[in-house]
This record gives structure tokens, sequence and C-alpha cells, in this order.
């Protein structure tokens, strides 16, 4: 476990399993990749993502921390933004 400031806040990052994620009882068929858990000002990413996924799931996940008003399509679409920015600077 790591912890990150993000705003003014704490947050713990974990490693987790997939069905540490998901309490459907296997009933869903989304694959779930991470999650932000405000009441514990916790961060999970799942583990065994290829390392894009990972820093995406992990860009994602921060974003709902420091803006839990932003739609899911926001968030996503500035993870995506960012996702690429970290790849291009960590793999030029």
């Amino acid at each position: 476990m790591t912890r990150v400031r993000l705003g003014r806040k704490l947050w713990k990052v974990e490693s987790a399993k997939p069905k540490a994620l998901c309490d459907c009882k296997g009933k869903c068929k989304k694959h779930h990749m991470g999650e932000c858990d405000y009441e514990n000002q916790a961060i999970r990413v799942r583990d065994k993502q290829g390392e894009r996924d990972r820093i995406y799931t992990s860009i994602h996940e921060g974003i709902h921390a420091q803006e839990p008003t932003w739609s899911e399509a926001k968030v996503k679409r500035r993870a995506s933004q960012l996702t690429a920015l970290v790849v291009e600077a960590l793999t030029k």
C-alpha cells in the first residue's frame, strides 16, 4: 500500500484482486479495474493489468477522488488524455 496526497486529502492506493472490486457475486459481466472508496479514502487498482492499463486505472480513480461530481464520461476523457501524456513521456 502507498499513500498519495490528492488535493487536501491523503489517499491509500492499494492493489486488489478482481473479486475485491465487485460485490455482485459474479452476476455482472463488467470488468472492474479499480474503485475510488470515498468513505475510507482508498483507491484500489486491480492487479494483473498491463502497465498502460494500470496507469490509466490509477489516473482514472485519482480523478474520481479529486473530482467526485464529474460524470464518468468526463473522467474517462481526462484519464485517457493524461494516460497518453504519461505513457509518451515514459517511453520516448
